[in-house]
């Protein structure tokens, strides 16, 4: 770590050894205007640029910004990895950086294998399928969650969660589950009562109108 800009905002460097694997580096955090990998600025706009006064010379040759909260996944073949912080307000751990246990991912990954919903049925609007676990469990999808899809399990209809405030998810009981997603957008009933009562009243004014005639 060595900090090359002291003053109302700083930037400190910091050196990690490389793991022969992708690296990442994640911030949600204010206080941190800019990182710069492998020679790329992210979070870059016009009015951050007090990495060019650093006494270190920072080269430059790409910019990416990005709004949301802030992953970078990189990979290099040196030997180590040099990053730059540009802080607009110190904090000690405003950033994280860490990579994949690739031996654990494939673990989790054989676990979900054994466990995925066999399907019957798909289409955008309706998914039919059955699954068999070995006690109470969590069924996540990758669909984005949406408060108009509605799940049928053994012809019940259960309640619907936001995984990760991004996915829709499920819980299925012990033993065999025979399930089914369907989708409604929302407002669609009740334009469909709006349009079913706009049209008698057409065909009421107009009968009245036929009677006046």
């Amino acid at each position: 770590e060595k900090t090359l800009l002291k003053d109302s905002k700083k930037i400190i460097k910091y050196t990690y050894k490389n793991i022969d694997d992708n690296m990442y580096f994640y911030t949600n955090n204010s206080c941190i205007d800019f990182i710069i990998v492998n020679d790329t600025v992210y979070y870059f706009t016009e009015n951050i640029d007090y990495y060019k006064y650093a006494d270190e010379e920072i080269k430059i040759f790409d910019y990416v910004s990005l709004k949301e909260n802030h992953l970078i996944n990189t990979r290099t073949d040196e030997e180590e990895y040099n990053i730059f912080v540009g802080y607009n307000n110190y904090q000690e751990n405003a950033f994280y950086a860490y990579k994949i246990d690739d031996n654990k991912f494939i673990e989790a990954a054989s676990l979900i294998e054994q466990n995925q919903v066999l399907l019957s049925e798909f289409n955008e609007d309706n998914i039919t399928g059955f699954i068999h676990v070995d006690q109470d469990k969590t069924v996540y999808t990758s669909i984005p969650y949406d408060d108009g899809w509605k799940v049928i399990i053994n012809g019940k209809k259960v309640e619907t969660s936001n995984l990760g405030n991004a996915l829709l998810s499920f819980n299925v009981s012990q033993g065999d589950n025979h399930i089914k997603l369907s989708y409604q957008s929302k407002g669609l009933i009740t334009g469909a009562i709006i349009t079913f009562f706009s049209i008698i009243i057409c065909v009421a004014l107009s009968s009245k109108k036929i009677k006046k005639s």
